[in-house]
């Protein structure tokens, strides 16, 4: 039996659970995860420490994988493969050196772009038409690991932050079986290096949610979309901030109009040859 430990959060990592769960020759020892609040991540999952539990599976919840107590407990187990995805810490070199045959990543790009915390928001803040999902070593570098799978995925003029990272998990799913299956049989593929050359880097940052109303209209409704449904893009007026719950463009064909909750209120802004009507609600 080849032994794993999956190091993951609710959306992303739950397809990966699957695929491991359901091979017959592969031990999952342990989850690592934590527990989520809100809307994350945008559709119908299990948690991911519900799945765990339900097979009986060891799950360790909210605990920092680069502790003493961790360092001990996966020295126990003493992993072939750590797989890690959707993870929300930096897993540190003595962890990496943990596992027997490496540490294996997903990221939601096609590396070497778009390396960071938050690429698929990144991907239609900039109107990309083409994304994908890469499987790669994990190393003390950030995302920057040699290239074991890849695979492109199209990016709709509909899509926004939620149904992306839907399209982006089903994904995942799907190149998981492929990966679980070398794993348990013939081992990982020789790794690609990544080209630096074609890198792109985007930092988490504190204010790239909010929304320029100076900026053109195709940039706007990038942004919109790319916090849509959670968390929500953010505008500013008079100091002031607000979250923006809908959006419509009003054209000269166009009579669609926002359904307005009870707290919010309706902005319109002329837009080129357009009206953008934004329903806005102050926070």
């Amino acid at each position: 039996m080849v032994k794993v430990v999956l190091f993951g959060n609710t959306g992303l990592a739950n397809g990966v659970f699957r695929a491991l769960v359901e091979h017959e020759s592969i031990k999952l020892c342990a989850v690592y995860t934590r527990k989520l609040p809100g809307n994350f991540p945008y559709y119908p999952e299990k948690e991911l420490w519900e799945a765990a539990e339900e097979y009986n599976i060891p799950t360790v919840i909210g605990q920092n994988v680069n502790s003493n107590d961790s360092i001990a407990y996966l020295s126990d187990i003493a992993p072939d493969y750590i797989i890690v995805s959707s993870f929300d810490q930096i897993v540190k070199s003595t962890v990496i050196e943990l596992a027997k045959f490496g540490i294996i990543n997903f990221h939601p790009s096609l590396l070497p772009k778009y390396r960071g915390p938050n690429p698929i928001s990144w991907v239609l803040i900039n109107g990309e038409k083409k994304t994908g999902l890469t499987i790669h070593q994990l190393t003390k570098g950030i995302d920057s690991g040699d290239i074991l799978y890849q695979e492109n995925l199209d990016v709709d003029s509909n899509d926004n932050l939620g149904s992306l990272y839907f399209k982006l998990s089903a994904l995942a799913e799907s190149m998981s079986k492929v990966l679980v299956e070398d794993i348990a049989t013939k081992g990982l593929p020789v790794g690609d290096a990544q080209d630096e050359t074609n890198m792109s880097y985007y930092a988490k940052s504190t204010v790239f949610r909010y929304v320029d109303l100076n900026a053109p209209l195709n940039d706007i409704l990038n942004k919109i979309r790319a916090f849509q449904p959670f968390p929500k893009p953010m505008l500013k007026i008079n100091e002031k901030d607000y979250l923006i719950s809908d959006v419509a463009v009003m054209g000269n064909t166009s009579s669609k109009r926002l359904g307005l909750s009870d707290d919010s209120v309706e902005l319109c802004i002329k837009k080129e040859e357009s009206v953008l009507n934004l329903a806005i609600t102050a926070i």
